[in-house]
């Protein structure tokens, strides 16, 4: 316990004697370790609500920020191909579903009155014995043609690839068709790859073509 004398002059002896004015100095007494009561204050419920309210709002801002992150990689992403199956003039049905996950495909959309298909054709049709006996599946489509004008086609350029027709532009529509000749490959996984509007494509198929086919490595 601490004693503390107020009003007296301190002696020799340390003792404090009486002052000068009079009587003996007051005391206090003061208990030395008691412990004083704490006086912070709980947060009302109204800092609470603010306190929710901020760690909320940060959250939502995270959330944004993952998903604009995330935007990138889907839009890069390749599109899927839509299904088809298409019956060929020699009848035979070739449909997507049985070549996902076992061949490439390669969808060319032409017609007899595009002076560019008739002038590639020809090119087209050595890609296609290159790759005959590996893992591509070739199918031209005639979009907006005869019949009778198709197999003229195929007879005056000498036509071994399959051929089918696609007389209203049911499937053309579903690829993007962009005008004769329009090109589109499809990877083994269902994936369009590549679209190609116009003409040049026999000499570039090749080298895409290799590169798709060869092996992945795991």
């Amino acid at each position: 316990m601490l004693q503390i004398v107020a009003g007296g002059p301190v002696v020799a002896d340390g003792s404090v004697g009486a002052g000068g004015g009079g009587g003996g100095g007051a005391k206090f007494w003061v208990e030395a370790g008691a412990a004083t009561p704490s006086t912070i204050a709980k947060p009302s419920a109204t800092t609470e609500v603010r306190r929710m309210g901020y760690y909320t709002a940060m959250l939502r801002r995270l959330l944004i920020l993952l998903v604009i992150a995330a935007l990138p990689a889907a839009a890069h992403a390749a599109p899927a191909a839509p299904g088809f199956k298409v019956t060929t003039l020699d009848g035979q049905t070739i449909d997507s579903r049985d070549l996902i996950g076992k061949k490439i495909i390669v969808l060319r959309f032409q017609a007899s009155y595009c002076k560019p298909c008739v002038k590639e054709s020809a090119a087209f049709g050595r890609v296609v014995e290159r790759y005959r006996d590996r893992d591509v599946a070739f199918v031209a489509v005639h979009v907006q043609d005869t019949m009778s004008d198709v197999r003229r086609f195929m007879k005056a350029n000498k036509v071994t690839y399959p051929i089918g027709v696609d007389p209203k532009l049911n499937l053309g529509n579903r690829y993007g068709f962009k005008g004769s000749p329009y090109t589109v490959v499809i990877d083994r996984t269902g994936e369009i790859v590549q679209r190609w509007a116009g003409e040049g494509v026999p000499s570039r198929l090749p080298k895409l073509l290799d590169s798709l086919l060869k092996p992945t490595t795991s």
